[in-house]
């Protein structure tokens, strides 16, 4: 018998949950790239040029690279912040690890994912290619991390005796906190993973000044209303359905 908050009850969970979270939004997950991608296109080209190029099933580009991407990612994270959490750990000492393993782990599958949701989008096919943007990919998991488990791990300690299992609004908050605050650093992200004649050779600096040199500081902002907005059905599904197999499973091990 497995003990709650065991590892094969967070893989199981993180699997559900991943899947289910990302089949919600992964349209709007095209979108968004595609914006970050082209920000002199408006939301009305980019979708035009989406289906003029594949038609519907455009909009599910990448869908099982990523998938190949966020469930490892998703088990990673959840089975070692709430092992380390278990333990009695602090919020920093269950991020750090948590984060430096899911970046070391996952990258290569996010590039992968990348290419196919990017018009005109090049082949993964060298260690190089596959670690592309991991710099940035980190500061962008940090910071993801970071205030998505530790503003949900906040709500759930300060409302717990007011809001009994609210896992859809507490998911919900903590996605959309973390969307939105790694907003700027997503979209220099995307620059640096799509640079595939390596102009800015994984220079988080230099894609931030080329960026803002030809578009403005508005660009950084670009993609921030859709992700916003889709991070909190995203966010709520996924604790919703994390918290709810996570709860059966430990019922049936007992």
């Amino acid at each position: 018998m497995f003990k709650k908050n065991s590892k094969p009850n967070s893989i199981l969970s993180g699997i559900c949950a991943s899947v289910a979270s990302q089949t919600a939004i992964w349209p709007s997950e095209v979108l968004k790239m595609n914006l970050q991608k082209y920000p002199h296109n408006s939301h009305i080209t980019i979708i035009k040029g989406i289906l003029k190029r594949d038609g519907i099933m455009g909009f599910s580009r990448g869908f099982a690279a990523a998938a190949c991407s966020n469930v490892p990612q998703a088990c990673v994270r959840f089975t070692i912040y709430k092992e380390l959490e278990a333990k009695g750990y602090g919020y920093l000492e269950c991020t750090v690890p948590t984060i430096a393993i899911n970046t070391f782990l996952c990258t290569p599958f996010v590039n992968m994912a990348m290419s196919r949701m990017i018009q005109g989008g090049a082949k993964i096919n060298t260690l190089q290619g596959a670690y592309r943007g991991w710099r940035t990919l980190l500061l962008k998991n940090s910071i993801k991390t970071g205030t998505q488990f530790n503003v949900y791990r906040w709500l759930r300690e300060y409302t717990h005796e007011y809001v009994q299992d609210s896992y859809i609004i507490r998911g919900g908050i903590a996605t959309s906190a973390a969307s939105l605050a790694n907003n700027p650093v997503d979209v220099v992200l995307t620059h640096i993973q799509t640079d595939y004649r390596n102009k800015y050779k994984g220079s988080i600096k230099s894609a931030t000044a080329d960026l803002y040199s030809k578009h403005g500081i508005g660009c950084f902002l670009k993609g921030a209303g859709i992700r916003t907005a889709r991070a909190f059905p995203g966010g709520a599904v996924f604790f919703y359905i994390f918290e709810t197999v996570s709860s059966a499973l430990d019922c049936a091990w007992k």
